[in-house]
């Protein structure tokens, strides 16, 4: 598949460092997240991320659910940290890749977006997920 690049990749680096800035990491945080950065800004680039005013949209590669409905992803840009603690506690597993479902899908505005459903994220899609599940990580 060709890739066609949406924005330049410096447009795309101010857009993922301004949506850094507004989650108000702290530098360990960021430091820790600083392999992650890149996917989001590419993603940006080649538009599967768009940054809105009120939600993020992750358009996927390869749509996922039942004949393919989900198309797209919509997300909130915050969730109340008793939520996202509440719907963890929830869980009977404690593996990280659970928790880190349930958080993004805490995010999710999504109908139908649920933990089990990530699971058949094509591979590029998936790596999108798994860096906004660490950074929406409590």
């Amino acid at each position: 598949m060709a890739y066609v690049e949406k924005i330049d990749i410096d447009t795309a680096t101010q857009e993922v460092e301004r949506f850094l800035d507004a989650r108000k990491l702290r530098p360990k945080s960021l430091e820790n997240l600083s392999s992650l950065i890149p996917h989001l800004i590419e993603a940006v680039q080649f538009g599967f991320l768009v940054f809105g005013k009120d939600t993020i949209k992750m358009i996927l590669e390869e749509p996922i659910g039942e004949g393919g409905s989900i198309k797209e992803i919509e997300l909130k840009y915050r969730v109340a940290p008793g939520d996202l603690r509440a719907s963890i506690s929830r869980l009977k597993s404690q593996k990280i890749d659970d928790q880190l479902k349930c958080v993004f899908c805490e995010y999710c505005v999504t109908p139908g977006m649920v933990p089990a459903i990530i699971d058949k994220l094509e591979p590029n899609d998936f790596r999108i997920f798994n860096a906004f599940a660490l950074i929406f990580f409590p």
